[in-house]
């Protein structure tokens, strides 16, 4: 690798404290449109999980919110991103950019084994937060159900309450006792 090379690497992979790698500083270099980028980085189904926002100091000096990745998922990134939307002046720098940045992170041609792994665990991740959501959805709707059998219950009572002579209420139907075993049966479901 040039020094060149080495100096482009230097000043656009940039670690922040959690060890990723801000994106704003590879867009500015190459003239490549920033908003675009979060908009396809956020977009993007493998990216999206190893991206993150948060608040940094940009190229210009300013602090703002920024988008940053994993070391994996910036080098996907790159490998994904066309070099025809880099200004021509600078296409050809891009493309040696790619083709050297593996080297630069890993300091070989391999790409470290665990990428695919951290991948696979934040989808199971997503997909229990998913599973969990829709137990917390069915729950509530259990419970609605209840209660409306609950007030169908006491509207039963009432209508199928019959007194006697000395006023006490007695229970003359006993579709009462057939709305507590349809609770009962929507309760072990």
């Amino acid at each position: 690798m040039e020094n060149n090379e080495l100096t482009i690497f230097k000043e656009t992979v940039i670690y922040d404290e959690n060890n990723d790698i801000n994106v704003s500083f590879l867009c500015n270099l190459f003239e490549i449109n920033y908003k675009n980028q979060k908009r396809f980085i956020n977009n993007d189904h493998i990216l999206s999980l190893s991206g993150t926002k948060k608040y940094q100091v940009g190229p210009n000096g300013k602090k703002r919110r920024m988008t940053s990745l994993s070391k994996e998922g910036f080098l996907r990134w790159i490998m994904i991103l066309n070099p025809n939307i880099i200004t021509e002046s600078k296409r050809d720098l891009f493309k040696t950019y790619q083709k050297n940045l593996v080297e630069y992170l890993y300091g070989d041609k391999s790409i470290i084994a665990n990428t695919k792994t951290k991948y696979e665990l934040k989808v199971k991740v997503k997909e229990i937060d998913k599973t969990i959501h829709n137990l917390m959805i069915e729950r509530q709707e259990k419970i609605t159900e209840i209660k409306r059998l609950d007030d169908f219950d006491h509207r039963q009572l009432e209508l199928n309450t019959i007194y006697d002579k000395d006023g006490k209420p007695k229970f003359a139907e006993p579709s009462f006792h057939k709305s507590a075993e349809i609770k009962e049966s929507v309760i072990q479901n």
